[in-house]
């Protein structure tokens, strides 16, 4: 036993514990402390600087896990250091939420079955598609299929649905726009082009054709246009 429950003692030299150390009390270190070992923590508050390096470093809590930061002008950063690094977030089954505005300034690739775009304001979401470079040259909205296979004829390339509320609030298809592969032979591709709308005959599941643009096959610089559906149908030019 050292030294009364009230009194200070002071080890004014190097302290080797070569058993187990229990401390009951508050311990304070007015210098560096360096532990060889696993150091188990059960509470622990850190008013100054810390930096931890080590190869596998593992934050893992039972209930919250929170990193913030006061300072708005740097901010937190994570793997801005090296270049390349790989940056994973949240498990496959996850659900990932930013709750303010995202900028991304590299590539961004979305390899998910499904992307949306929500807002409850009105005239929104808006997307923009902007380019700001000095030249004659715009921005590009490409609809690409890859197969890993022969293209075939009647091949889908890309198709934009148009689907809102009936007078039941079902949602509905209404119209779409369909560009696929008229002709798939090699140095005679053909493409086409058509421009589908629901029309009245008690269900909307089956769109019809009104336009179609068609690529004419084994002829050069030749292009077939198909307009209206049945015939019925009538079709109106104006001038």
């Amino acid at each position: 036993s050292i030294g009364h429950t009230t009194s200070e003692t002071t080890v004014n030299d190097n302290l080797t514990v070569t058993g187990d150390l229990t401390v009951t009390t508050n311990c304070d270190f007015n210098g560096d402390m360096d532990v060889e070992g696993v150091t188990n923590l059960d509470n622990t508050d850190i008013d100054g600087t810390l930096v931890v390096d080590g190869t596998n470093i593992s934050l893992d809590s039972t209930s919250t896990c929170n990193i913030d930061c006061s300072d708005t002008t740097n901010g937190i950063t994570i793997g801005t250091v090296t270049s390349a690094v790989p940056i994973s977030i949240g498990h496959t089954t996850s659900e990932t939420t930013v709750n303010d505005n995202l900028t991304v300034t590299g590539d961004l690739a979305v390899n998910g079955d499904t992307t949306t775009f929500s807002s409850a304001n009105s005239t929104d979401p808006l997307v923009i598609i902007k380019n700001t470079t000095n030249d004659e040259y715009g921005a590009r909205l490409r609809f690409v299929k890859d197969k890993g296979a022969a293209g075939a004829d009647g091949d889908d390339i890309g198709v934009i649905e148009f689907i809102g509320d009936d007078g039941g609030q079902a949602q509905t298809s209404f119209a779409k726009i369909v560009a696929e592969v008229s002709e798939s032979d090699n140095t005679d591709e053909a493409g086409k082009l058509s421009l589908f709308v629901a029309e009245s005959d008690g269900t909307t599941t089956t769109l019809t054709a009104g336009l179609i643009l068609e690529g004419e096959h084994a002829t050069d610089g030749q292009v077939d246009v198909t307009i209206g559906a049945g015939a019925a149908s009538t079709t109106t030019i104006a001038g």
